[in-house]
């Protein structure tokens, strides 16, 4: 698996924030502890540009414009070289979804997480819609046409949702803890126009244990089977761990390898490349030895 990484990731920083750069030093440390090798992300080309054909003008530009301190909304903040590490943060998730094109399965360990964000607004921690991008990218270059984005942050990815929900090229299915932030990702969100059921939700109640995952995890595999993906993107979050401080789930590390064997087993069996995208996660041996089993896997 390629590991994708840069320190860069590390300037959106604000101290006491549960999305802070801690995070990917407690991945980058047991990623070094074990003799995992990352590579630098590759910029891409016209990168702004990329970022618009999911986001409003008005939106990125508000927050390239940004040059100080300050909070989106009550959860999400701002600090001077967000912006630019935002960018980075596409670029290596455009990258990993490249590689999985051509069967190289891949992990962009990325900040800002992305799967809040919607077209017109950053929320929920997130600035930019880091698995959103990727996807529009690779659709729009042709290199894939049809793609298959698995959710399996602790909270549902409405910002993911709302980009493709009257769409038929991505199927967007989505794992979540029921109730829980944003109240988006209800069973009867479905889509709309010809997105009508390439939308999946999968309500999750409070408290779901390792084998109560993989089995509501088992309609994913059949919907890889009919769908027929070219690729699969997943956002990865792991805040569904059992002692994470913002959720209410029980998710242990050996439940995140075999959430992560699920899927990979499922990506053979449609003879497509998966990324993994980074998404959530705050406790940090959680979401460090999370991260690890995938790779492992």
């Amino acid at each position: 698996m390629l590991l994708i990484y840069h320190d860069k990731f590390l300037e959106h920083n604000k101290s006491g924030h549960p999305e802070n750069k801690n995070r990917l030093l407690a991945i980058k440390d047991i990623l070094d502890r074990y003799n995992y090798a990352t590579i630098e992300p590759v910029d891409v080309p016209d990168a702004e540009k990329k970022i618009k054909e999911v986001h409003s003008d008005e939106y990125v530009k508000l927050i390239k414009n940004i040059k100080s301190d300050t909070m989106l909304d009550s959860d999400t903040y701002i600090v001077k070289e967000t912006y630019n590490v935002a960018v980075k943060a596409v670029a290596a998730s455009i990258n990993a979804a490249d590689y999985a094109a051509d069967k190289k399965d891949s992990f962009a360990l990325v900040r800002p997480p992305g799967h809040h964000a919607c077209k017109n607004r950053g929320m929920g921690f997130c600035i930019f819609n880091n698995i959103a991008i990727a996807a529009e990218y690779m659709l729009s270059t042709g290199k894939a046409k049809k793609i298959l984005l698995l959710d399996i942050d602790c909270h549902h990815g409405n910002g993911t949702q709302e980009i493709f929900y009257a769409r038929k090229d991505v199927y967007y299915i989505s794992l979540h803890q029921y109730p829980a932030y944003p109240g988006t990702g209800s069973a009867d969100e479905t889509g709309v126009g010809e997105g009508k059921n390439f939308t999946l939700n999968i309500p999750l109640r409070p408290y779901t244990t390792d084998d109560e995952y993989i089995e509501k995890l088992k309609i994913f595999r059949k919907v890889a089977i009919d769908y027929n993906p070219d690729v699969i993107l997943v956002s990865a979050g792991y805040d569904t761990y059992i002692d994470d401080p913002l959720t209410s789930m029980n998710i242990t590390i050996d439940g995140f390898g075999k959430i992560s064997k699920y899927i990979k087993e499922t990506a053979k069996m449609t003879g497509v490349g998966v990324a993994f995208i980074l998404e959530g996660g705050y406790n940090l041996r959680g979401l460090s030895e999370g991260v690890l089993e995938t790779i492992k896997v």
